[in-house]
């Protein structure tokens, strides 16, 4: 049944939060809620983050609580050993759990081991090992559940996501190309760092879908491989961007001081936003608009020798030469897209 891609995470969370209540059911133990607990934190998404974030949930705990139990051995049943790791467990879950889930979870394997054989077990390390393996057979079978679910139930391959976030990309980059084309004499460059900085953000969320596609199974690394240029490409242009806008207020003066230079730069701004008008079906005419730029640079040269060796115009020369390479590297991920489309027939 074909479903809807907004249907599809909350469908999939449904499905997995009812085979979590159904474990909880069947499985009568005295801790059997952290199943329900680890299907909930680990909510399926995309079938690559699912399993990244399921094999960190496992594996950090089974390190949590081991060295958990190493703890409870060593401290038996000081109040102040047990308050001071309890704290510190904590302070360190909460302050890796966005960067780094597995240390995170270590963490919190210390904090619940450690916890229990205090205020249930009164220091008791000998008991220590039923809440150590009560707390690992439910993670794994929460873990298990929502991969289950994330692979089985209308499952949302990471590549999708990855292309929904380039295509979110070009459009940015689009607009910032047309705030510059369009309104460079009276740019404002808070504005441009504001688009800049959304442009960067959106940079990371590829990064970090594309890391999760690494953990699907069956991947094509032809498809990887593109991906990653596309990423490296996407990071390349933001340091263009950023070198560009640190210099657009003293160009700006200078640019449109010289009508010598202010109409060839302007006629060369226009061409690197008349990509976005490109489609990536089309190389001849992405080569053609390369041919240009080209064209335009030397006329520069040309026209005002002084501009390329003269340190007084060094501002406009980095914003010439940033938007030349943000045309290169766009040219470069729009045939790595377009290789991407042929790759599905």
């Amino acid at each position: 049944m074909q479903i809807s891609n907004k249907f599809r995470a909350p469908l999939r969370s449904f499905v997995a939060i009812s085979l979590g209540l159904i474990c909880y059911k069947l499985i009568d133990t005295q801790y059997d809620y952290w199943i329900l607990l680890s299907v909930i934190a680990l909510l399926p998404s995309t079938t690559g983050a699912t399993m990244k974030k399921a094999i960190s949930r496992i594996s950090g705990t089974l390190a949590g609580v081991l060295i958990g139990l190493l703890l409870v051995v060593v401290m038996h049943d000081s109040f102040i050993a047990f308050s001071l790791v309890i704290a510190i467990s904590i302070f360190l879950m909460i302050y890796f759990i966005k960067s780094y889930y597995s240390i995170a979870m270590m963490f919190a394997g210390i904090l619940i081991v450690a916890a229990l054989t205090f205020f249930i077990a009164h220091g008791n390390a000998g008991k220590s090992w039923t809440f150590v393996l009560a707390r690992f057979f439910d993670t794994v079978l929460g873990a298990t559940i929502v991969i289950i679910t994330a692979y089985l139930f209308w499952p949302d391959k990471t590549e999708m996501s990855v292309k929904r976030i380039i295509d979110k990309q070009l459009k940015n980059l689009y607009s910032i190309l047309q705030l510059v084309s369009v309104n460079f004499e009276k740019i404002s460059v808070d504005d441009f760092f504001a688009e800049v900085g959304q442009f960067h953000t959106d940079i990371i969320n590829l990064q970090q879908n594309f890391g999760d596609m690494r953990n699907e199974p069956n991947g094509d690394f032809r498809k990887f491989d593109l991906f990653k240029s596309v990423c490296t490409n996407f990071s390349q242009i933001y340091n263009d961007l950023i070198a560009m806008g640190n210099f657009l207020a003293d160009a700006h003066q200078k640019i449109f001081a010289m009508e010598k230079i202010k109409t060839p730069l302007q006629d060369f701004i226009a061409i690197v936003s008349e990509l976005s008008n490109g489609s990536p079906r089309d190389l001849e005419k992405l080569n053609h608009y390369y041919t240009n730029l080209i064209l335009q640079i030397r006329q520069l040269q040309e026209q005002q020798t002084s501009l390329f060796v003269d340190n007084k115009y060094y501002s406009v020369v980095i914003v010439l030469l940033s938007l030349r390479n943000i045309c290169v590297n766009l040219q470069f991920i729009l045939i790595a897209i377009e290789q991407l489309r042929e790759s599905h027939g």
